[in-house]
């Protein structure tokens, strides 16, 4: 979870990201803070619950640096999350045309770059990226595709299909 993100037209904020529960529970208790727990967080049969109490707990008691370094982790996966949101941005400017993407520039991308882009574009519409095999199979058909084919893919918000040298995004709404 990112520490700053826009939600609709407002920033959220969550500066305590890298303060551990214990020490927020140890400050809130020193200062006579009172709080309010969602009974919901100590729901096992959620997963992220599962992962939190049962999951973490035990890696944590078996290795006492675990969660700190977990959070180092998942600092360093957001910093690289937003390089290749950076990344894809810039190859999405060098290959659209309007609302479209030139195929002479998707053909030239690395395969693992031109996912980057399509899940890039499917986010930026609201679309919902498929699962990696069905888009890996169709970046795969892009790349390697006749100029005579025109590879699609159906999806629940529209449609991603070649024609006409371009890439277009359909939308079914």
């Amino acid at each position: 979870m990112p520490a700053e993100r826009a939600f609709g037209h407002l920033r959220l904020l969550r500066p305590l990201l890298d303060v551990s529960r214990f020490e927020i529970e140890r400050y809130a208790i020193a200062e006579g803070l009172e709080w309010i727990s969602d009974e919901s967080n100590a729901d096992t049969t959620l997963t992220r619950n599962f992962l939190r109490h049962e999951t973490l707990n035990a890696i944590s008691q078996r290795f006492p640096s675990a969660e700190a370094s977990l959070a180092l982790a998942a600092r360093h996966f957001a910093e690289a999350a937003g390089l290749l949101g950076d990344l894809a941005h810039q190859d999405w400017l060098l290959a659209s045309d309007g609302e479209k993407a030139r195929m002479s520039v998707l053909r030239q991308m690395s395969l693992p770059r031109l996912k980057n882009l399509l899940r890039y574009r499917l986010r930026c519409l609201g679309w919902q990226v498929p699962v990696t095999a069905r888009l890996d199979e169709f970046a795969r058909q892009l790349q390697s595709a006749a100029p005579d084919r025109h590879p699609e893919l159906c999806l629940p918000d529209g449609k991603m299909c070649v024609a006409q040298r371009y890439l277009h995004w359909l939308s079914e709404k």
